[in-house]
């Protein structure tokens, strides 16, 4: 689902028909939109539909009910791409793929658990 136009800025989500029982979203601003889209139409998170984001930033906290999400290593992720940087600065014809940066999952109040899903 589209959740930005093309400068970047958000938009009204489109919700899909037919829907599905949880959303995943690419980060936590876009995931606290969609919630309170979701409430707006009359609909309970988790009861009806289960979402999580991705980032653990401010917004994972403010979301009501509290939003479960990803933290990744923000950290590591910076060294990364300074350590990519710098070794293309020294040698043009380096090239880089994709790196896996752990992450782990901060569970919180938006998700059915799996247990008492119906």
């Amino acid at each position: 689902m589209d959740d930005r136009d093309e400068d970047g800025t958000y938009i009204d989500i489109q919700l899909p028909d037919p829907m599905p029982s949880a959303f995943v979203c690419n980060c936590d601003q876009v995931a606290h939109n969609l919630i309170n889209k979701l409430q707006d139409l009359g609909y309970t998170v988790p009861h009806d539909y289960s979402v999580t984001g991705f980032d653990n930033d401010i917004y994972a906290t403010l979301t009501r009910p509290p939003l479960t999400t990803v933290e990744v290593d923000v950290e590591r992720m910076a060294k990364l791409a300074v350590q990519s940087i710098l070794k293309k600065v020294s040698n043009p014809y380096y090239t880089f793929g994709r790196a896996l940066v752990p992450g782990r999952v901060v569970e919180r109040e938006s998700v059915i658990p799996l247990h008492t899903a119906p």
